[in-house]
């Protein structure tokens, strides 16, 4: 740290130099700037001069100050990468990291389980009349949390309105109770569908102990626990509405079919039984088949 180099035109200042053991050219150079105006593209010339002069196979800059916009772009362009410390509770630090954030206000337009029975007589057509979830149980507790867990399967992880059906077929006829009403179910549908509006707002981030990444916009934290806070986030407007076409593409894809990794959202879904799906039964073990049937968007 704060070492100097022989270059083709004289001695060259380094902040931080990582080498292989042995070896005679830096692997890594890292320029640290505490100034109090944002770094220019002039320094990132400068950096990318050095970095061809002594040789290393990487460069990068970490400022106290951020940087201007021609800097990043020119940083983008020779792949160095543009940094900042970030400590929080530590005065030293100048950085304020403002990032503008996207929320999925999901909200379920109707719900509901249909059981699939033997024909019915007057008295469990009688107890089927009207029923709410959570009047239908099994084993003692009821289905309700056992079908808000596969409404929120199917809503948590999608980014546009949808309505669906899922579809569970059981190995072999179950005995459901309504209303103290004996049913033998063989299988059970639960019909859906919600919308999804997109909001957003610009938060600050905030971070134990990290690094921003300006060019590639991702907070980046080391081993061992740290802690990851968002700040000045309106969680009761969530911001503003925002068509779907002003969503950035890459929080279109449903969640679990990214292949990248560390795109943070925050979600909120609504209408939705208020119930744990912890305390569902366990019906697992009867199911001979589940699958979701899309109806298009809702």
């Amino acid at each position: 740290m704060g070492t100097w180099t022989n270059g083709p035109d004289g001695r060259r200042d380094l902040d931080v130099v990582i080498r292989l053991k042995g070896a005679s050219a830096p692997l890594a150079v890292i320029e640290c700037k505490d100034w109090n105006r944002p770094i220019g593209i002039g320094l990132i010339d400068a950096l990318e001069s050095k970095r061809r002069d002594i040789g290393a196979s990487a460069v990068m800059i970490c400022s106290n100050s951020g940087y201007t916009a021609d800097a990043l772009r020119k940083a983008a362009r020779v792949g160095i990468p543009a940094l900042a410390a970030l400590i929080e509770g530590d005065n030293r630090i100048r950085v304020v990291v403002k990032e503008q954030i996207y929320t999925r206000m999901v909200e379920f337009i109707h719900h509901g389980p249909n059981l699939h029975h033997q024909e019915l007589n007057e008295a469990q057509k009688a107890a089927l009349a009207g029923a709410f979830t959570k009047e239908f149980t099994y084993a003692g507790k009821s289905l309700e949390p056992w079908v808000s867990g596969r409404l929120l399967n199917v809503a948590s992880v999608a980014t546009r309105p949808k309505s669906f059906q899922t579809k569970v077929g059981f190995r072999e006829p179950i005995e459901i109770d309504v209303r103290g009403i004996k049913l033998c179910v063989s299988g059970i549908d639960i019909r859906a569908a919600f919308t999804v509006q997109w909001m957003t707002q610009v938060a600050e981030i905030g971070v134990s102990h990290g690094m921003y990444d300006y060019l590639r916009k991702v907070l980046v934290i080391g081993p061992g626990p740290h802690q990851f806070h968002l700040k000045n986030v309106n969680s009761e407007t969530w911001g503003e509405p925002i068509a779907i076409e002003d969503v950035p593409p890459r929080l279109l894809i449903p969640l679990d079919q990214r292949t990248v990794v560390g795109i943070m959202e925050l979600a909120m879904i609504k209408n939705i039984p208020q119930a744990d799906p912890k305390d569902a039964p366990d019906l697992q073990g009867y199911i001979a088949t589940e699958e979701i049937v899309n109806e298009g968007e809702s």
